[in-house]
């Protein structure tokens, strides 16, 4: 196959595949409801018979018994009700709070993020109690429909007197009772259900003006951010803006930051609880975990320092939790203290897992400027005090930052062109603070500092992560995971990147105020796209392909080694039979994992044919040669004529057999050289295999002795010589024949049994040699070929310079010079076995 006409062929599948979602077949009825299905009801309705409506007597009574017991379950009116109420005063508190902050001089856009992660929070809890409010009503309106058609027709056949030809009256009057008392129950519960859903629908409206204010509030610091808001903070005019009335309130702000954080305990004590002994059982597990690994361990680190591991693992999980639909929800001033202890304890980790005592003081300075900022603007301090101490920690870092600048002149590489561009970032804060803009310096300072501290957090969660596995892995019973630790965290550690590389977009998208938190945040990552030639691109597409075609991957390799190195062992099979299965499973996993992937992508069954048929076009057209050896290979697999180990000859080609694929045989020489090749030229070529049925295998060795040599002698030197050697099989045992009468020699052969073919080159060359020293001992000549030369007509000059005077001559005819016949017994090869 030439290779314009195969890319003509990979050109109409990919055109295929990508008119898969085009309508090229008509629409399924539920799809496409037209003339047909209108006819279809019409006809069903005629099929209803007087024997269908006498069954209806012993069905519908079951029915109404399904429909009252279904409608018990789906009672919440008072649970709705106290739920309503609950998130309205939570509303209304949020409504409260936003207009108090809105008059709030001190008030930082920092402090508008706590009012979006609860306007979410307040709209996920909604979300839930809507769900199975809408569903209540989708299934009552289907109720009500199927239950009033019955109705119809009943009063039809009513009508017609004919409903007495299959009831008897009182089964009449219950049949239509029933059908009555279904009608009247659906309408009094959709009637709830509508109503539950109108005070959903209510508070939605109130949820929405609240964001909405927010979302100005948040224009309004924005713009205002933007702006000089106070003096120079080197004036005097600036310092007036502190007095004693800044240190009341700052006193009064912290005292009302622990009564409520009083309150929380008091309203969450059983969380509390279960917080505390949940963390507590992880204290002593990490604890005790030290004594059984050693200090080469992933997990060490974290083992040597339980408690702030303990802390890592705790915010770890806080959220995990937020992103799953789980009804368990922190305080937010307790998810803002987690994240300041989690910080503290990010400081208590980096000296044994950063070895550079430089970066770790930087990062420990970071840590502890960002964690002192995050405590003033969560105990609501004073504006002018937040900004002095955001300016003259600008003016430490920036001091420190060109006192350790010299330790990093002349060096190349990321880190330190990374450490030399930091301090941009101070000087820019104290710029802005001399400028008088306030705000922005605030911002810049919190922002850069989080992103830093972000990344430190995820990457500190990484290495947890991957020492958590490798511990696991380390004290599992199983010897074959311990065993296969290494190669195991290997083949997890994308994943695990991929996932924390996500986090950190996620966190860091909160940090810039792109999302209110990391749910939405996640949400956002995988939802939002591009525009490709009218069609949308979504990262979740790429994300979800990678996973699932890496997990069926993962899952593929752990089976296999599960069959190779357990059970297939245990039944005594072939080392060519186990690596068929394990190849054979492997394929058929990652079928699976392609059939996942397309259902989780939304592929349906007839999409799915779409592109069996187009493959069938590629197939048919270009892909010919590929299917063959596809087909061949499995040939090979299942009837084995060719195995991993074999030794066999292909053309002038012999080699061991390394790889059998699915495609292509991978074939190893004995020059250490590798053959590709394809499984069509196994099947239909033919194959020496000089291993199939077992490894043993017979050398031949050709000698040749002189006339007049005993022959029994020989015989006995040659058994002797192939008894001899270590590497010959007694059984068979050897033997030697005399073969021919040759025309310089009496021929000789001696067959040996060896057991592996890979040795026979060997064991010829050790043979040769031990026949050549016995022959030398027992007198016995090796003959070579001679040949007689008769030279008839030589010139004498010649003759006589390779003669000299005594050339025998003889008298020649006149006018001639003639020279008789002289013999030469001339040797034309060096000794050598017939």
């Amino acid at each position: 196959m030439n290779l314009p006409s195969f890319f003509r062929s990979f050109f109409l599948v990919v055109v295929l595949i990508a008119g898969i979602g085009l309508p090229l077949f008509p629409l399924s009825a539920e799809e496409n409801p037209g003339e047909e299905e209108v006819t279809a009801t019409a006809g069903k309705e005629q099929q209803i018979t007087l024997i269908q409506i006498y069954s209806w007597a012993t069905i519908l009574p079951q029915e109404l018994i399904d429909l009252q017991t279904r409608v018990a379950k789906e009672k919440r009116s008072i649970a709705v009700e106290k739920a309503l109420s609950v998130l309205e005063q939570e509303a209304e508190t949020l409504k409260r709070n936003m207009a108090i902050d809105r008059t709030n001089s001190d008030l930082q856009l920092m402090n508008t993020r706590s009012y979006k992660t609860t306007i979410f929070k307040i709209s996920s809890r909604l979300k839930k109690l809507s769900e199975p409010i809408t569903s209540t009503i989708t299934y009552l309106s289907a109720q009500r429909k199927e239950w009033q058609s019955k109705k119809d027709q009943i009063l039809a056949y009513e009508q017609k007197e004919v409903l007495s030809l299959a009831l008897a009256e009182n089964q009449q009057n219950i049949l239509i009772e029933t059908v009555e008392t279904a009608l009247q129950i659906i309408k009094e519960e959709l009637a709830l259900a509508l109503a539950d859903g109108k005070k959903i629908g209510d508070f939605q409206v109130l949820l929405y003006s609240a964001d909405s204010e927010l979302e100005a509030m948040v224009a309004e610091l924005r713009a205002a951010a933007l702006k000089k808001t106070s003096h120079s903070i080197l004036s005097k005019k600036f310092y007036t803006r502190i007095n004693l009335n800044q240190l009341r309130q700052s006193y009064s702000n912290t005292r009302q930051f622990i009564a409520a954080q009083q309150e929380n305990l008091d309203n969450n004590r059983e969380l509390v609880l279960l917080i505390f002994f949940v963390c507590l059982i992880a204290y002593l597990g990490i604890r005790k975990s030290k004594g059984s690994i050693t200090a080469a361990s992933r997990w060490y680190p974290f083992a040597l320092y339980p408690l702030a591991t303990t802390i890592y693992l705790a915010s770890s999980a806080n959220a995990f939790l937020d992103m799953m639909p789980i009804d368990f929800e922190l305080p937010l001033q307790w998810e803002a203290l987690l994240y300041i202890m989690t910080m503290l304890a990010a400081i208590r980790l980096i000296t044994q897992l950063i070895e550079k005592k430089l970066h770790q003081r930087l990062l420990i300075r970071s840590i502890m400027f960002m964690a002192i900022a995050m405590i003033m603007i969560l105990v609501a301090l004073p504006q002018v005090l937040i900004l002095l101490f955001v300016f003259y920690a600008s003016i430490v870092a920036l001091v420190y930052y060109f006192y350790q600048l010299p330790n990093f002149r002349g060096k190349t590489g990321f880190t330190p062109g990374l450490i030399r561009t930091l301090g941009i970032f101070p000087a820019a804060v104290i710029l802005f603070g001399i400028s008088g803009y306030d705000q922005v310096a605030v911002i810049l300072f919190s922002s850069i500092l989080s992103s830093i501290i972000a990344f430190l957090i995820v990457w500190i969660l990484y290495r947890l992560h991957m020492g958590f596995f490798d511990y696991i892995l380390s004290v599992w019973p199983s010897s074959l995971l311990r065993e296969n630790k290494e190669v195991i965290l290997k083949n997890l550690q994308p994943v695990i990147i991929c996932i924390h590389i996500l986090f950190l977009i996620a966190i860091e998208s909160v940090v810039w105020g792109i999302y209110p938190n990391v749910h939405v945040a996640f949400m956002g990552i995988f939802i939002t796209g591009f525009e490709f030639f009218s069609v949308r691109i979504l990262p979740g597409f790429f994300l979800t392909v990678y996973f699932v075609i890496y997990g069926a991957l993962l899952v593929s390799k752990a089976i296999q080694m599960l069959l190779l190195n357990r059970v297939l062992p245990r039944y005594g099979a072939e080392r060519g039979v186990q690596l068929a299965i394990t190849r054979l499973t492997h394929y058929a996993i990652l079928t699976v994992g392609f059939l996942v992937m397309l259902n989780v992508l939304g592929f349906r069954l007839n999409q799915l044919a779409l592109l069996g048929g187009a493959l069938g076009v590629g197939i048919g057209f270009g892909l010919q040669a590929i299917v063959n050896n596809f087909t061949s290979g499995l040939i090979l697999l299942f009837e084995r004529p060719i195995k991993v180990g074999d030794t066999i000859q292909i053309g002038s080609e012999i080699g061991e057999v390394k790889n059998l694929g699915l495609r292509a045989t991978i074939i190893q020489t004995f020059d250490n050289a590798e053959i590709v090749v394809p499984n069509s030229d196994l099947v239909t070529l033919q194959v020496t295999n000089f291993t199939l049925g077992e490894r043993k295998i017979r050398v031949k060795v050709p000698v040749g002795v002189a006339y007049g040599t005993e022959v029994a002698k020989v015989l006995e030197i040659l058994i002797g010589c192939g008894n001899a050697n270590p590497m010959v099989l007694n059984t068979p045992p050897a033997t030697a024949l005399f073969l021919a009468f040759g025309a310089s020699s009496l021929d000789f052969e001696l067959r040996v049994w060896i057991p592996e073919y890979l040795n026979c080159l060997q064991v010829l060359s050790d043979l040769n040699q031990d026949i050549e020293n016995e022959f030398a001992m027992n007198d016995i000549e090796i003959p070579f070929p001679q040949t007689d030369l008769h030279l008839r007509s030589v010139d004498e000059d010649a003759a006589a310079r390779v003669w000299g005077d005594s050339a025998p001559t003889q008298p020649s005819e006149p006018g001639k010079k003639r020279t008789e016949i002289y013999e030469r017994d001339i040797p034309k090869a060096n000794p050598g076995s017939a």
